[in-house]
């Protein structure tokens, strides 16, 4: 899974630690997701509706690329 949550609160001027109190997260759990690990789905509805965002929106499924696919076995 990819991420777009850094982008979206550095662009917006939000701290991580606001968004962590305003859902109830600790501080650090929310530092690491930022940094890229993955939240609870109650964690990513939470912080989607905070920020006025769908899930899909925030957290994506990176697309594979010619050269990051894997083989098939056809």
């Amino acid at each position: 899974m990819e991420s777009r949550l850094r982008q979206i609160l550095d662009e917006r001027g939000i701290k991580y630690s606001h968004v962590a109190n305003k859902i109830g997260m600790r501080k650090s759990r929310m530092t690491d997701i930022v940094g890229g690990a993955t939240p609870s789905l109650k964690n990513a509805c939470r912080i989607a509706k905070l920020l006025d965002l769908s899930v899909e929106y925030i957290w994506y499924e990176k697309e594979e690329t010619p050269d990051t696919a894997q083989p098939t076995n056809s």
